[in-house]
């Protein structure tokens, strides 16, 4: 199938498989308070959109219950460098972190390193370009800012160091985001192999 995530077979070889991203041990980008419903549940899957045209370059996480992971923690799946942070909630990804991942953490099929997108955060990130944060670094949370249809975080990644920059409020991709073969399904990191 060529849709809801699952990757044709004719770029296997330069998309990766999930048996190769499964082993990196990121933790799941958003943290669950106890008492409350797991925030599992992917509203929007990677690929095919299910509504509208276009591919969606990553996943929507949500519990499945409205407004329930408003507030949820969002932190960082990985060890990096922030290169982008969006502190205008009217954008289209409103609140927003990209972190590129550092040196010891590349893709194994492209052999650069990953970026990964944290969208529609609640607060206004205090973050600034060029500043490193450890795995789990608490990023902000879960909110509803820029172009959303409701509470969820965005998580996307890539294995071409792309990421976003604006100009006067536009966006603009850098190479390795603007193409669809570029990214990644964010779930295969999280997958079992069995």
């Amino acid at each position: 199938k060529n849709c809801w995530g699952y990757v044709p077979i004719d770029k296997v070889a330069t998309k990766g498989t999930i048996s190769q991203y499964n082993n990196l041990n990121w933790p799941w980008p958003v943290v669950t308070p106890s008492g409350k419903n797991k925030a599992d549940y992917i509203y929007s899957p990677y690929g095919r959109r299910n509504r509208g045209t276009g591919m969606h370059k990553g996943i929507d996480i949500t519990t499945g219950n409205s407004s329930e992971i408003n507030g949820y923690e969002v932190i960082s799946a990985f060890s990096g460098t922030v290169n982008y942070v969006s502190r205008n909630e009217d954008l289209l990804w409103g609140y927003c972190v990209a972190i590129t991942s550092d040196e010891t953490i590349k893709d194994p099929i492209s052999g650069k390193r990953f970026v990964a997108i944290y969208m529609h955060l609640k607060n206004k990130p205090e973050f600034f370009v060029g500043q490193t944060v450890k795995a789990k670094a608490l990023l902000g949370y879960v909110g509803t800012t820029g172009d959303s249809d409701g509470y969820h975080l965005h998580f996307e990644v890539n294995n071409q160091m792309g990421s976003i920059y604006e100009i006067d409020g536009e966006e603009y991709s850098e190479a390795g985001r603007k193409s669809f073969n570029s990214l990644i399904n964010p779930v295969f990191f999280y997958m079992d192999d069995g």
